[in-house]
């Protein structure tokens, strides 16, 4: 039963630099693509130019064809359109932020058929070289269609700047990987989607030369931060050759988009690696239970249960169930074919046993890598209790059709 729109792709062709004061030279790199600096649009956070204007030089403020400078934005419908009818005449966006701004670039120049590229301004997340976007639509965050950007500039001087808890987001962002990994080989094995061992080891591969040398450094060793931009502009490439977010985004981003769509006002100063470690954690508990029932070959899907369309619009109130419901009706689960897939789990106990605590031996090293650079994974941070916490997790499962450990429980 395979309900992914899967095909393995090849990289698109993305003009990566990473140099010191990179952005003083910002109007010639943008030219050697083509492009001349007023018919472009920057478009950024407020709080972000303010700090790291000056690097662009003053020439760059004669010649840009113009400037959107957002207030306190936020990756939903709203920005999207207020960029998309900035855009007018222009022929090139230029993105100078990180998560947000990059998602609303990237979909706005999409939605207007142009070509955007992306100065980053932290090493903060994985997405600066995918091809979706997550949006907020009617309150549901969604992991839409995009495009990838013609370059991604990477001035190191900016982003040994960046906000410690900014930088170690990042890391939390793309060292899901191995919970990812599981969930992905889990829903493999059991439900027969389909699965890319391309997009994870191109990231494992960075992962263990990294892991090598960890203890060496500290957050602002311009080597480590030149090497953890590299890791997340690959993690971005991965879910590009995946043709979607499955090799960076499983179980922990589920539980972290149920967390947001539920508590937007009392998580808004929460970064989105600083929860993706919270949840994390928690995947690696749920996996861990996976692997000690299948030892004991006690591992079954539990049937789905009869009020889970009420809980949902309960939880989340009308318009976020709404569009959950769709999202877990395209994954074909019925208590039927549960049965008939939990018979296919124990003919093959052994087989998934033995291939899914391969992938779980890599979290040791993540661990010890978390614990290195002293990334918190306590929920108290996100200001809601454990029960809160617990019930948002509990259904995460139906928010999105995508199979993962949180169906097993």
């Amino acid at each position: 039963m395979s309900i992914d729109n899967f095909e393995t792709k090849k990289l698109p062709n993305i003009k990566i630099v990473s140099k010191i004061n990179l952005t003083k030279n910002a109007e010639e790199l943008i030219s050697q693509l083509g492009y001349n600096l007023k018919d472009c649009l920057l478009v950024s956070d407020k709080k972000i130019w303010q700090k790291y204007r000056q690097n662009f030089g003053k020439k760059f403020f004669q010649n840009i064809g113009d400037l959107l400078i957002l207030s306190n934005p936020i990756a939903d419908q709203y920005f999207v359109n207020k960029i998309s009818e900035f855009i007018k005449d222009k022929q090139l966006i230029i993105s100078f932020g990180s998560g947000t701004i990059n998602d609303l670039c990237k979909y706005s120049s999409f939605l207007k058929q142009i070509n955007y590229l992306v100065f980053s301004s932290a090493p903060s997340m994985n997405g600066y070289a995918s091809a979706n976007a997550s949006i907020i639509i009617n309150n549901h965050k969604k992991t839409l269609k995009a495009h990838t950007p013609l370059a991604i500039f990477n001035d190191l001087n900016i982003l040994k700047k960046s906000p410690i808890k900014m930088i170690k987001a990042g890391i939390a962002d793309t060292i899901c990987l191995y919970s990812c990994w599981f969930d992905w080989k889990l829903s493999n094995l059991v439900f027969k989607t389909n699965f890319s061992d391309q997009s994870l080891k191109m990231q494992h591969d960075l992962w263990l030369k990294l892991f090598k040398n960890y203890h060496k450094f500290d957050l602002r060793d311009g080597y480590f931060i030149e090497i953890l931009i590299d890791i997340l502009i690959t993690s971005s490439q991965a879910m590009n050759i995946a043709n979607g977010s499955y090799p960076a985004s499983q179980s922990e981003h589920l539980i972290a988009h149920s967390l947001t769509m539920k508590y937007p006002k009392k998580l808004k100063n929460i970064l989105h690696g600083q929860l993706i470690a919270i949840t994390t954690k928690t995947s690696l508990e749920l996996q861990k239970i996976i692997l000690e029932k299948l030892q004991k070959k006690q591992l079954q899907i539990p049937i789905i249960e009869k009020n889970w369309q009420s809980l949902l619009y309960k939880f989340f109130g009308k318009k976020i169930a709404l569009e959950a419901i769709e999202e877990f009706k395209q994954k074909n689960l019925s208590n039927l074919n549960i049965n008939k897939i939990n018979q296919e789990i124990v003919t093959n106990y052994n087989l998934i046993y033995q291939e899914l605590a391969k992938v779980y031996d890599y979290n040791q090293m993540a661990i010890k890598l978390n614990d290195h650079f002293k990334i918190s994974h306590n929920i108290r941070q996100l200001k809601i209790s454990k029960l809160q916490y617990f019930q948002a997790q509990r259904l995460a499962k139906y928010i999105r059709n995508r199979f993962s450990c949180l169906d097993f429980f």
